[in-house]
């Protein structure tokens, strides 16, 4: 074998690595895992019967539920095998009695039960915005009161739902609406459970259940479940809120208990619910959850539930903040951490990254998860607000919301007095006493310093004011500008209403109390609905989008499915998959025009444990991400675990992304020690850009036999691969010898390589 100076033998780096993974393996199993205690729950533990007990069932089982009740702990689930956990079971109460039970059965696996929580926040991300962004000692975060809306159920549902148009979804209802796709709901609920009577339940609501009371009453402890379940299937009946996929068949699990007054769940009750889904049939599986504690029956189950059909869609979680350098945290947000998982960012209206979006490589698909008005509990939901403006010359109907922090109360007739910006020199020149300030934000001349929501109200308030008119910037993009200001936070609450106009109406008003007199009213009631955002409100988006493509393509598998709507992503950032946006950003009009998956191979992400053709790959990369494609008799997917297929049978064609590569020859290049020879600098291009990860097969021959096989390390960040073959010491007779490269991946299971330029290069060799 040629060999590149320093670099280790490829049979030896495969001993090595196999080496490393039987280290690890080979960790006693029924050693107690600590984890850190916010993230598990301290008297819920997952057990797991020993190797030799398991050969004699049924016996040890129903010795083993004895026995837990004669330690006075509670048997909360028995897992079956179709997620994988047939010899698991998960009890709570005190550590002391689980480690007893444990020294009567050595081999007993204990792991602490981790969190689990929704993985969304009803205040963005808890600052103010734009260029009034107040300081901490003026209360810079949203208060709980998180204001009200226009009211919605009047005006036009599609409008009130962005998130539909912007991924197509309507583009897609002529042919398909999601009819008989179950898709099932790992959450907090739904309103008040089968007898819910909310004006958007969907269409479709088969029998659901509670895993926290082992009934079958699964209303919504919150409002985080209702929410997403209005984002996928709110019915399309023309009030309030429509989803993604209207028709398909829903089925909620509730799995969370509050604890604290907060939402909770176990990765124990998080594996009930998947062992349902696979028992239930269902096809899409919604996990808007998350936590930051890996769990490996958790995995274990969805591994599980993926091999069976289902399409396992998680959130990536909330806990980005690259202002505080909190970066790809994706991979520390689990369940979406687990390369099973169809793990889905955020975007905005503009297709801008969430800032709290979760990066990295599990990121799948970005989809719309700002700003988001869907379903909450009958009568729970935000605030909506219906203002009259009156003046000398008769009404104006106007569009104005309470941002949050504002005070929620209703208001009769108030005088209007105009403020300018709110500074303590205009406010004390209008003089509020007993009137609502009309108060515009900023200022925004170059200069000038824009004066915090907080000083304007506070000093209003201070002058006597009983309310506040805050209307709009007339600047910024040509697409917004001036536009009502929907999501703005004032920051700490106030115990005076402050409503939110558009540019273009707050100046109007100015000129009506300039040219005479101008009241104002407001009626505040309770709605349906709210205004949320997360990962959690992202993922929904895309389990939908999958419903409708399944419906519209029954005979898709699980595998083409998730490709098809990564290929037919719409790209975002960095050409090709990155680490923030994914494949990017999910679109069913696209994926519906497609109609089938280009690529037979590989699902996109870059970790071998989720390798369709050929999971033994060693450097992380995936078929897919190098352009190769693996087909079986014509269908997707060639992974025994995924299919039970027999191994061999994978069959492999052309990739359908083809490298570009470029081969430079350097003769007479000397390394170090002096030995001289030829240097092969390979740079190799994926649609655009440096393919990292990608090896060269040499082959050398002479006259057309040939005589050495070997692979070089995988190219680089830049691309290039740097190979030397030697004049001397070679173990090769002196003479011409010629070099065929081709491009792959270094383990040969699916042989579709692909050639550089030049195919051939001659080579002398002295000794």
């Amino acid at each position: 074998m040629v060999q590149k100076p320093g670099s280790k033998p490829l049979r030896r780096r495969l001993v090595v690595l196999i080496g490393l993974w039987g280290a690890c393996a080979a960790e006693p199993s029924s050693v107690f895992v600590a984890q850190p205690v916010r993230h598990v729950l301290g008297d819920q533990f997952v057990l797991t019967l020993p190797q030799d007990a398991r050969s004699l069932e049924p016996m040890p089982r129903e010795s083993l539920r004895r026995r837990i009740a004669q330690l006075g702990l509670r048997l909360d689930y028995e897992f079956s095998d179709r997620v994988g956990l047939a010899h698991s079971v998960t009890v709570s109460g005190e550590l002391s009695s689980v480690m007893a039970l444990r020294a009567e059965l050595p081999g007993l696996r204990v792991a602490p039960s981790v969190l689990r929580g929704p993985v969304e926040t009803s205040c963005g991300n808890k600052v103010c915005d734009s260029d009034e962004a107040a300081t901490s000692v003026r209360g810079s975060t949203c208060s709980l009161d998180c204001g009200a809306h226009p009211i919605r159920p009047l005006r036009d549902e599609l409008s009130n739902s962005w998130q539909v148009a912007h991924v197509g979804a309507d583009r897609v209802w002529p042919t398909s609406l999601g009819q008989n796709v179950p898709v099932c709901i790992i959450d907090t609920g739904f309103d008040s459970g089968a007898v819910s009577t909310h004006p958007d339940r969907p269409s479709v609501l088969s029998a659901g259940y509670n895993f926290v009371s082992r009934s079958a009453d699964y209303r919504d402890i919150g409002d985080h479940g209702t929410h997403v379940t209005g984002i996928v299937a709110a019915a399309r009946n023309g009030t309030g809120s429509v989803g993604i996929a209207p028709e398909a068949s829903i089925r909620i699990y509730q799995v969370f208990r509050l604890r604290n007054g907060i939402p909770v769940a176990s990765d124990a009750d998080v594996i009930a619910a998947l062992d349902a889904a696979v028992g239930d049939g269902c096809r899409v599986v919604n996990m808007s959850l998350g936590g930051s504690s890996d769990s490996e029956a958790e995995h274990t189950a969805i591994q599980r539930a993926y091999q069976s059909g289902i399409l396992v869609v998680a959130a990536a979680g909330n806990s980005e903040d690259a202002a505080r350098g909190a970066i790809g945290t994706a991979a520390s947000s689990f369940p979406g951490a687990y390369p099973e998982s169809f793990t889905v960012g955020a975007v905005d209206r503009s297709d801008a990254l969430a800032s709290f979006s979760g990066t990295g490589p599990s990121v799948s698909v970005v989809a719309p998860g700002v700003d988001i008005y869907s379903s909450v509990p009958v009568g729970k939901g935000q605030r909506e607000v219906v203002a009259s403006f009156v003046t000398d010359r008769g009404s104006i109907a106007l569009d104005v919301v309470l941002p949050d922090g504002s005070a929620g109360t209703s208001f009769s007739q108030t005088p209007v007095t105009s403020c300018g910006f709110g500074s303590p020199s205009e406010v004390q020149a209008c003089q509020p006493v007993g009137q609502v300030a009309l108060i515009a934000r900023g200022p925004s001349a170059p200069g000038q310093t824009a004066i915090p929501f907080y000083d304007k109200i506070r000093s209003a308030r201070q002058a006597g004011a009983v309310g506040v008119l805050l209307y709009n910037h007339r600047f910024g993009d040509p697409q917004t500008a001036g536009a009502i200001a929907e999501s703005i936070s004032l920051g700490g609450g106030h115990p005076v209403p402050v409503l939110s106009l558009a540019a273009g109406d707050g100046e109007a008003l100015v000129n009506r109390v300039e040219q005479g007199t101008l009241s104002v009213s407001a009626q505040v009631s309770p709605s349906d609905y709210a205004v949320l955002e997360g990962t959690s409100m992202a993922a929904p988006v895309v389990s939908g989008v999958a419903a409708l493509l399944w419906s519209a393509y029954p005979s898709l598998s699980h595998v083409a499915l998730r490709q098809l709507l990564s290929e037919s992503a719409v790209d975002l950032g960095a050409p090709g998959r990155d680490d923030f946006y994914g494949s990017g950003r999910i679109d069913a009009g696209r994926a519906l025009l497609q109609a089938s998956p280009r690529g037979r191979c590989g699902d996109g992400i870059r970790d071998r444990q989720s390798e369709i053709c050929d999971g033994s790959s060693t450097d992380g990369s995936t078929c897919d991400d190098l352009g190769y494609d693996g087909v079986l008799g014509g269908q997707p997917g060639c992974n025994v675990g995924c299919t039970g297929l027999v191994t061999g049978t994978c069959q492999c064609v052309a990739g359908r992304t083809p490298f570009e590569s470029q081969l430079s020859v350097d003769e007479d290049f000397q390394v170090s020690g002096g030995l001289k020879g030829t240097r092969f600098r390979y740079r190799i291009v994926l649609q655009g850009q440096p393919a990292q990860g990608v090896r060269v097969q040499v082959r050398i021959a002479r006259d057309g036999k040939p005589l050495i096989l070997y692979v070089t390390e995988p190219s680089d960040s830049s691309g290039i691969v740097t190979d030397f073959i030697p004049y001397d010491g070679t173990g090769l007779a002196a003479g011409t010898y010629q070099v065929i490269p081709l491009l792959t991946k270094g383990d040969e299971r699916c042989r579709d390589n692909q050639p550089v330029r030049p195919a051939e290069v001659s080579i002398k060799i002295r000794s």
